[in-house]
């Protein structure tokens, strides 16, 4: 029944979204690969994505969040993340980097707060209350508002090969971020999303 998981989707799509506005242009100077990453998840951690954005190669508008609950979600789980440079292989104007990177496990997150919201959401979307949808919004919020606080939250590490090209006019080295960067990042999203999409 795709009812069931239709406000989980809103949160799970703003938090994918985000993350991939992120991936945007401008760079600045890094003078060796591991330096570049490594600033990267500094800014990241401080959830400053504008500053980080010019460590990626990408190119697209300026990040923005949809409100304030938003940002407040997505700065939690950046907060939460942490990451570990493990190796650094370096061929001309390209490079990887080896890092192992540990934030929220959405995955898991998001399966328990299924488990435990669900009978209230069908409840609420089948109370004829004009306000059910804004509450049942409000609920999952203070969910994920609580679980990325909890000292109890679940974590999950992935090992990433962090792919990087050297930019000759910029003078610096740039990410090129791609789904498993993203993915690790935010606590695979993508695969809790696509769970809860085919569990239908």
């Amino acid at each position: 029944m795709r009812n069931k998981n239709i406000f989980v989707k809103a949160i799970i799509l703003c938090l994918l979204f985000t993350l991939t506005a992120s991936l945007a242009s401008c760079t600045s100077a890094s003078g060796s690969p591991d330096k570049a990453v490594s600033s990267f998840f500094e800014a990241i951690k401080e959830a400053d994505v504008n500053t980080a954005s010019k460590y990626l190669s990408s190119a697209s508008d300026d990040l923005t969040y949809d409100d304030e609950e938003q940002e407040k979600i997505m700065k939690k789980i950046f907060n939460n993340l942490d990451y570990k440079i493990i190796s650094t292989e370096k061929d001309g104007d390209t490079a990887t980097v080896n890092v192992k990177i540990t934030s929220p496990d959405l995955v898991k997150i998001v399966s328990e707060m299924i488990s435990e919201l669900m009978p209230k959401l069908f409840e609420m979307a089948l109370s004829g209350d004009e306000n059910a949808d804004q509450n049942s919004e409000e609920l999952i919020k203070q969910y994920f508002d609580n679980s990325l606080s909890s000292p109890d939250m679940p974590l999950i590490s992935s090992d990433v090969e962090i792919k990087l090209s050297y930019s000759k006019d910029k003078k610096s080295w740039l990410i090129v971020p791609d789904d498993s960067l993203i993915n690790a990042m935010t606590g695979n999203a993508a695969k809790a999303f696509a769970e809860m999409d085919g569990g239908n």
